[in-house]
């Protein structure tokens, strides 16, 4: 393999990395806002925020 050819494999690879790292910060950011909206019409909606009966249901979704 010559010089030029592991330059693009390597520029390749990178690129690669920063994309699926970018998606990820991406989607990330869509459920945080998604579960803050949640968060702010609950409150509206009733007063109060529950944050122990929240992340019980936050834990039971991850398990």
């Amino acid at each position: 393999m010559t010089r030029v050819e592991g330059e693009n494999s390597r520029l390749r690879h990178n690129l690669a990395l920063d994309y699926i790292v970018k998606l990820f910060v991406i989607r990330a950011s869509e459920e945080m806002l998604k579960y803050s909206i949640r968060l702010v019409i609950h409150y509206l909606k009733y007063g109060s925020v529950a944050l122990r009966a929240l992340c019980a249901r936050k834990l039971e979704a991850i398990a």
